[in-house]
């Protein structure tokens, strides 16, 4: 599905823009602030067509 609409958003000229979420609500895992996680997520989104991705950035709590 995700393939056909960004074909459609292609030939209408319209910028798919997609929110890539590596995790679901509400956010309960310690790995919503993993890099890794974080630029697998956005890389997916890229491979399937998004002209934007919308992302999270990654927060560092401070412990002390």
């Amino acid at each position: 599905m995700a393939m056909q609409l960004a074909q459609a958003a292609d030939r209408w000229n319209v910028p798919l823009i997609v929110e890539s979420l590596p995790y679901g609500y509400p956010v309960t895992s310690d790995d919503s602030n993993n890099p890794a996680i974080i630029a697998a997520s956005a890389r997916a989104a890229v491979e399937l067509g998004a002209d934007v991705i919308k992302r999270v950035l990654p927060v560092h709590q401070r412990t002390d």
